[in-house]
């Protein structure tokens, strides 16, 4: 039996994005587990609360985070909240030096303020990271048109690079699964 994967949905996205993306990964013998976060317009640390309450309440134990975009950076909030209790972290295309093309959302998400290049919640966010006890993996795309390939990076992390392009794409590339198997 493989593992239990919470995977979290990126900035303005809903599940249904992803439905292809969990049949692939079931496919590989994986149990997905995709709790409704809604748009993800509030306050990062709101939307891991929600989190927590999911997480207790669905009584969750022995899973891997797997959080695409702002769904990574919400996962690494979530390790940093709660060290050790997710098997690993797994980022996808995730901006955590922060997004410039997310400024136009910032005008009315706070989550999207959040992660804005140099913004003061990423720094905290990264700044220690003996905080993470978890196995922390950062996918990014060779091209990401929301973001630069350093952005979805940590120094701490096993950064692996997705030999193909796109935000969203890049998750269906066969680079992205053959490489999701070998740390599952």
């Amino acid at each position: 039996m493989g593992e239990k994967i919470v995977f979290l949905h990126g900035w303005f996205f809903e599940n249904w994005l992803y439905v292809l993306i969990k049949r692939k990964i079931e496919k590989m013998g994986q149990t997905v587990i995709m709790p409704d976060l809604g748009p993800c317009l509030e306050d990062v640390n709101e939307i891991v609360v929600n989190l927590e309450r999911f997480i207790e309440d669905s009584l969750l134990k022995d899973f891997v985070l797997m959080g695409h975009s702002l769904g990574g950076i919400i996962a690494l909030l979530y390790e940093k909240r709660n060290p050790g209790k997710a098997k690993k972290i797994i980022a996808i295309n995730s901006p955590f030096g922060g997004s410039p093309f997310i400024f136009w959302g910032s005008l009315f998400s706070k989550s999207a303020q959040q992660i804005m290049p140099g913004s003061q919640f990423l720094r905290r966010l990264t700044e220690d990271p003996s905080a993470f006890k978890s196995d922390v993996f950062c996918f990014y795309a060779e091209f990401d048109e929301l973001m630069s390939k350093e952005s979805a990076q940590l120094s701490f992390a096993k950064n692996i690079k997705i030999n193909s392009m796109g935000h969203i794409l890049s998750l269906y590339s066969e680079s992205f699964i053959d490489s999701l198997k070998k740390i599952l």
